[in-house]
């Protein structure tokens, strides 16, 4: 997973109004892209949950997890990214 791109989709997070929208095509793509065997909405929905070990599943689990809010980010308006930011890592 280390060599995936985040993806674009083709809308931004801008706010109350284009949530539903936006969630939906969101995700679907978790649900397209792989972390290992299984898919990105598995971490999502908590159907993956952090290997302890071998370190190769746990860096698996780690780039997954990662993948998800930087996806978010990148497909979010910068007013909506902004606002999240603050909240994931307070």
């Amino acid at each position: 997973m280390s060599d995936r791109k985040i993806p674009s989709i083709n809308v931004k997070l801008a706010g109350p109004a284009n949530y539903p929208v936006w969630l939906t095509i969101i995700k679907l793509a978790f649900r397209l892209a792989k972390v290992g065997s299984r898919r990105v909405w598995a971490l999502v929905d908590g159907n993956y949950a952090k290997p302890s070990t071998p370190p190769d599943e746990v860096q698996e689990w780690d780039d997954g997890n990662d993948f998800v809010p930087l996806t978010i980010f990148k497909n979010c308006e910068e007013n909506v990214r902004s606002k999240i930011e603050t909240w994931m890592w307070s």
